[in-house]
């Protein structure tokens, strides 16, 4: 194939480029859109509402990782800032809190939040905490009779 090509080249009188020279010099370097830029509208839809990295890689068939390089490609795309592990777990923290307040159980709370419950309690507690509100009892009556 390359001795056609080089024919080719020196018929039409050109010189032929360096693959990688010619390589290097395009915008976009692959073919094919990677799957987390085809992804990444909808993971950042389902981020924002507090869904879970696991699950939307589930959702997705894809990995966590693959997830959150979607979400980073997102910001990152539109010239804000990424957000971090810590902003998510802060965003998870006031979800949960929200959800508590509304009366939904723990174990609800765990499952939609992707942890576990005792999870859960210490981010309630912190939150409590820092909202300045009394964390309800949250023991069963009986116990409490005794």
């Amino acid at each position: 194939m390359s001795k056609l090509l080089k024919t080719a080249a020196e018929n039409a009188g050109e010189a032929i480029a360096d693959g990688r020279t010619r390589r290097a010099s395009l915008k976009q370097k692959i073919c094919r859109v990677p799957t987390y830029q085809k992804i990444a509208d909808e993971v950042v839809g389902d981020f924002k509402q507090g869904v879970p990295l696991s699950r939307m890689a589930e959702k997705f068939g894809c990995s966590s990782p693959t997830v959150k390089k979607a979400i980073d490609f997102w910001y990152q795309s539109r010239d804000l800032p990424v957000p971090t592990t810590g902003d998510y777990r802060k965003q998870m923290k006031q979800n949960a809190f929200e959800w508590d307040q509304a009366g939904m159980p723990l174990k609800t709370i765990a499952e939609k939040c992707g942890v576990s419950d005792v999870l859960v309690r210490t981010w309630l507690k912190e939150e409590y905490v820092e909202s300045g509100l009394e964390a309800p009892d949250r023991r069963k009556r009986r116990h409490l009779n005794n």
